[in-house]
Parts: C-alpha cells; structure tokens; sequence
C-alpha cells in the first residue's frame, strides 16, 4: 500500500485555482472591507458600500467584480440596482485548502505548549515552589 504524504496538493505553476482567486481577492484591504460589510447586512447596493469608502463607486464596483469572479459574493439585479451579498460557499474552497494545514498547527501549538510548560516549571523551581 503506497504511503500517504502530508504535504499539501501542490498545484501546477500558472493554474489558478479556487483558493488561489480566494486569497488574491483576500489580499486587498478594500475587498476585506467590503467582505466584512457584507457580513453585516444581507445585501447591499454598490452606493451603499461605496458610502463607507473614500473611492468611487465604480473603483467599488471593480472590486465587487473581483469578489465575484472569485465566488465570494453574489450579485443579483432589482430593476436598475444591483444587489451584493456574500456567498458562503464561495469560502469553501478557501477552508479546505486550510485544512491540509491543520497538522502543522496543531503540530506547532502543542510544541508551545511544552515550552510553556517547561518554562512554568523552570520558574517554580527558582522560586522555590
């Protein structure tokens, strides 16, 4: 039986995957803004998200784009507005490329844990406790 590695799915250079668009659209402070907005409310106009910006409401739009070409929001039109609201199942793929992560995590957490620990008993002892 060949042995299972724990090492990442590498992916082939210049293919962009899901994650990869996740995190590129991810990266830019506006578009977290905009995500985290979106978290707050169910939907929302471009006018309305533009609002809490000091941009334009098209830079916005074009941010919205990426957000949506990456899955993560929805848009949907209501006569001559267009709606935003986020699409959770758009983060999927982003969760389960962390989730080969995992192992290192709790990996590195219970390494601290024993440094931690042999700390506190290191400072017992000098204090005579």
């Amino acid at each position: 039986m060949p042995s299972r590695s724990c090492a990442p799915a590498a992916i082939a250079p210049g293919r962009r995957t899901s994650a990869a668009l996740v995190l590129s659209a991810l990266g830019d402070e506006t578009r977290r803004a905009l995500i985290a907005q979106l978290t707050a409310r169910r939907e929302a106009r471009v006018t309305d998200l533009a609002a809490g910006f000091d941009t334009t409401r098209s830079a916005i739009s074009q941010h919205l784009r990426v957000l949506r070409e990456a899955g993560l929001v929805q848009e949907t039109r209501q006569g001559r507005e267009r709606l935003y609201r986020l699409a959770p199942a758009g983060f999927q793929d982003l969760a389960t490329w962390m989730r080969q992560y995992e192992h290192f995590w709790d990996l590195a957490l219970s390494r601290l844990g024993d440094v931690l620990d042999a700390e506190a008993q290191r400072e017992s002892e000098v204090s005579g406790g």
